[in-house]
């Protein structure tokens, strides 16, 4: 055999360590041609300015190829020996994907199936792993000073991987586990305490109802939780062995929150530090799509601000594919969920493209599985897509909270369906985006996923997709201007491309074209390339505007992060003047100020009890959603205002500015009132419905944790007691007993608070039937969903009246004509609107 080396003009050491030229020795596949623009600016600025930062971050359109990208910045780190390299991924899915573009392009990898491979650790390969196998307790990496070295790790969707980092620290136990059942009866006095009514929905399984434990009640009882999740890990539990050795010796510095299907333990903090290959890599990159806010790095994978402040980025485009965004719903209201549902979920036999939906949760994804589309699940995920780019098109496929991590270009996805709000997974998050509604954290979370479910379909500058946007929640989030703004310019500016195409078609309505029609046509005008359309996507893109940096989040999330370090460094005082300081800088609304005051009060209670409840008390007074302080709290009861109802609604419509303002305040207000929509929502718009009708509301089983969902003064003496029920399918025959039970828990709740005055009792349930098993202590009505879109429509006809007159120029004689001609005044308010429950036979 032939010893070519020794005929090497050059030294065989001597590798290329700038990227773009080493890009030019690899044996690539045939049809992989040059870097593209994007891909050599970004190689070029980090081989010459940035290459020896210790954290970068990356951000590049989606589709662009930063996969290629990043796998080079790390061939390029193996080539001038800085260590082992290793390329996380959020999910095997992800990793899988990135070993078959490393072999195309002719990139040596490796993975760690299941130890960590020797090529990795002799810097032979590149390792690509999904960010779990890292970020566990037992990983094979090791832990603390047993860690492996890294010299590179590189961290793909950086947005996702916090996502499973939080996942993979945290312990989950089921409702059938032993474990479960012995925390919640440890816990049953405090959780009951915080709310019996529902304490008592869990342990019936209601799977909307949760509660966390009291932070106090959690430290007091930390040995009897170690014991109990200390035998569960002995028996081999999944759920807890990987998480137990990262928490095991911190248990009271973790949160724990209770639902009816499962519990959480999670980190107040993720434990990064315990994991040596990432925490003591020499260098860490972080790829991201051009999302508006990276704030979230900071504490979820602990980036300094400064990191954050600076990604390397491409300059030379501004915006990237063709995304033609249909709001089927704001061209008429005939074409709502139900019917995008209908009409994109059946088969198709001479579909020439793939059609995909993506719904927060396989709850959302029942109707489209009832209508002839897929819904793979975890083990059918990478199968079901094959088919599709082997040119399966035939079937729709419906992702159930897919946001990420599934890559379909071209004609692989030429319609995608984004249906409904994404939801948060971890019980932890939804129990803080129910104490802080509208909080910036909440809607950045929400403007990530709908981006990265968005940039599931347009994978590259000449890609094109129909987006439709289907679910009243969801046409709320992109629709206002407080929760677009977290969007990236890109996105925001293709959204109000979509709002005036729905103008332009409603135009078309008003001509006499069927709604259907006009929806179809302008859909089939991006498939089928019309020239007109694409010249008008592209002269609206190219006007957009950049996009102004809003570093606010980012302060806010980089003085969380310093309040909690401080805290578990013993310095209880500085990180109670921190989260002060940073209530005083940066706080505006009492839901928030009230958030930060707990955190203020948990800091406290391990040394100083009695001022940890007093902080509590104050907390809870600004925001009646946290945790009961353990004593001194007591229920304030609701009254009338102490004005007339005209002009109360003069006040909340003069509040929403313009009448445009006025108009969506409104609709935005009614899309979520109708069934389907989660319950949180809804009861929070029947909520601010009472005040837009001059009504004083409370919500006393979200602030007191029992009574009903919605309590309506509707005069002096007399209220409204509302039992949601929201979530239930529309094709439910009967009202359960445990409902019904719920109904009277509330009667009998405002019976023992509000004695003496009178009410009327009103279910709101797709069925007026109750099934034999059940019974109403009271006298009940059941708001179906006909009363629900009969009150909808009195509303929506009431506030159409302003807009012949500016807010501010209506009087108050005016109002009061208008409520009684809608049938809004007291004594008709739910006039047409409900049904006497009917027993249901017995079988």
């Amino acid at each position: 055999m032939v010893d070519f080396s020794k005929r090497l003009q050059k030294a065989a050491h001597n590798r290329p360590v700038d990227p773009i030229q080493l890009y030019d020795t690899l044996d690539r596949a045939s049809d992989k041609g040059p870097l593209r623009p994007a891909q050599t600016a970004i190689l070029s600025d980090w081989h010459s300015n940035r290459r020896d930062e210790k954290d970068l971050i990356v951000k590049l359109h989606t589709g662009q190829g930063k996969t290629l990208i990043g796998l080079l910045m790390l061939q390029a780190r193996l080539n001038e020996g800085s260590g082992p390299a290793v390329y996380l991924c959020p999910n095997n899915f992800l990793a899988s994907q990135t070993c078959e573009q490393a072999r195309q392009f002719g990139i040596r990898v490796c993975t760690a199936t299941p130890e960590v491979p020797v090529e990795f650790s002799s810097s032979e390969a590149i390792l690509v792993t999904s960010v779990q196998k890292l970020f566990n307790g037992l990983t094979r990496f090791g832990l603390d000073s047993d860690s492996e070295e890294a010299g590179t790790v590189l961290l793909d969707d950086a947005h996702a991987c916090i996502d499973a980092v939080r996942s993979a620290v945290q312990i989950t136990l089921s409702r059938e586990q032993g474990a479960y059942q012995e925390i919640v009866h440890l816990f049953e006095e405090p959780l009951k305490q915080q709310g019996a009514g529902t304490f008592a929905d869990i342990q019936s399984g209601d799977v909307g109802a949760f509660l966390p434990v009291p932070y106090w009640a959690w430290r007091d009882r930390r040995d009897e939780v170690v014991d109990i999740l200390a035998r569960a890990n002995h028996a081999k539990s999944k759920d807890v062995k990987f998480a137990w050795p990262l928490i095991k010796d911190e248990i009271e510095e973790c949160a724990c929150v209770i639902s009816g299907s499962h519990l959480e333990i999670i980190p107040h903090v993720p434990p990064l530090d315990r994991f040596g290959t990432y925490a003591r890599a020499e260098r860490r990159v972080f790829m991201s799509a051009t999302l508006a806010n990276d704030a979230f790095l900071v504490q979820g994978l602990g980036l300094s601000p400064e990191v954050v402040r600076s990604p390397l980025t491409y300059e030379g485009e501004r915006w990237s594919g063709e995304k033609m965004i249909l709001i089927p719903s704001l061209i008429d209201p005939s074409l709502d969920r139900d019917y995008v549902v209908r009409r994109f979920a059946k088969p198709d036999a001479h579909r020439s493209y793939g059609v995909v939906a993506v719904a927060p949760s396989f709850s959302k994804t029942l109707v489209w599985e009832k209508y002839g589309a897929t819904v793979p699940q975890t083990a059918t995920i990478e199968s079901e897509v094959r088919k599709v780019r082997e040119g399966k098109y035939e079937t729709t496929l419906a992702l159930a909270n897919r946001y990420d991590g599934v890559d379909l270009p071209d004609a692989t996805c030429r319609v995608l369906v984004l249906d409904s709000a994404p939801q948060a997974e971890s019980l932890a998050v939804q129990y803080e985006e129910s104490c802080r509604p509208g909080s910036e954290s909440s809607l950045i979370r929400t403007a990530q996923k709908i981006e990265q479910g968005m940039g599931r379909a347009v994978r590259g500058e000449k890609d094109y997709c129909v987006i439709v946007f289907t679910g009243p929640d969801l046409v709320k989030s992109v629709r206002l201007p407080r929760a677009r703004q977290y969007l990236s310019s890109q996105t925001r500016d293709q959204i109000e491309i979509g709002m005036k195409v729905a103008e332009f078609a409603q135009d078309e309505i008003r001509d006499g074209t069927d709604p259907a029609e006009a929806f179809a046509s302008l859909g089939q005008q991006c498939l089928s390339r019309d020239e007109a359309w694409k010249a008008y996507y592209a002269e609206q893109m190219d006007e957009a505007q950049s996009e102004d940096r809003d570093d606010r989040s980012l302060d806010v999330f980089s003085i969380e992060a310093e309040a909690e370090r401080l805290y578990r460094s013993g310095d209880v005082a500085g990180a109670c003047q921190t989260t002060q300081a940073l209530i005083d800088e940066h706080v505006a609304d009492e839901f928030s100020r009230g958030w930060y005051l707990q955190q203020i009060a948990r800091y406290l209670y391990p040394r100083e009890r009695v001022e940890s409840n007093k902080m509590q008390i104050i907390a809870h007074k600004k925001n009646t959603y946290l945790l009961k302080p353990s004593t001194g709290m007591v229920v304030e009861s609701l009254t009338a205002i102490n004005q007339s109802r005209a002009v109360a609604i003069l006040a909340w419509a003069d509040g929403q500015g313009t009448r445009e303002g006025l108009r969506v305040a409104v609709e935005s207000l009614l899309a979520d009132i109708v069934f389907g929509v989660r319950a949180e929502p809804f009861e929070a718009a029947l909520d601010d419905l009472a005040n837009a009708l001059g009504l004083s509301s409370q919500r006393p089983d979200k602030e007191w944790k029992e009574g009903p969902d919605n309590l309506w003064a509707l005069r002096a003496g007399a209220y409204a007691v509302i039992e949601c029920k929201s979530e239930v399918l529309l094709g439910r025959t009967a009202i359960n007993k445990r409902e019904a039970e719920q109904m009277n828990r509330s009667c009998a709740w405002f019976e023992r608070h509000y004695e003496g005055r009178s009410a009327v009792y009103l279910m709101v349930h797709p069925t007026h039937q109750l099934e034999s098993a059940g019974a109403f202590t009271h006298d009940v009505s059941v708001i179906t969903k006909r009363g629900l879109r009969r009150l909808v429509e009195k509303v929506r006809a009431f506030f159409a009246e302003f807009s012949t007159s500016e807010p501010g120029s209506v009087t108050e004689l005016r109002v009061q004509e208008w409520l009684d001609t809608h049938q809004l005044d007291i004594d008709n308010l739910f006039r047409d609107c409900f049904r006497p429950p009917k027993l249901q036979p017995r079988s």
